[in-house]
């Protein structure tokens, strides 16, 4: 996957979490959101993964199945170790 396609489809996945339950962070989502946009397009997609990770968990969303395949496929096109995103599988529902 080229780093277009990757942008393209990370880009997506924010746009569909921002319809999930944010539970306690739904009064920042789109502070983090915003933020994770900005960081892909000014080419810091593996700081743009961590922290879209960091804050799902924080906040307890309850991700897909699907989201999570696609964390996994971003991961490895950046060539991100498991840890990255290996924690969430405790808030995919």
């Amino acid at each position: 996957m080229n780093m277009k396609e990757l942008e393209r489809r990370f880009i997506a996945l924010l746009s569909h979490l921002r319809m999930v339950d944010w539970r306690d962070g739904s009064g920042r989502v789109e502070f983090i959101l915003t933020d994770t946009r900005d960081l892909i397009e000014h080419g810091e997609p593996v700081v743009a993964l961590e922290n879209i990770c960091q804050n799902l968990y924080e906040f307890s969303v309850s991700i897909s199945e699907q989201d999570l395949e696609e964390i996994k496929v971003f991961a490895k096109a950046m060539d991100m170790s498991d840890e990255t995103w290996d924690f969430l599988n405790e808030i995919v529902a």
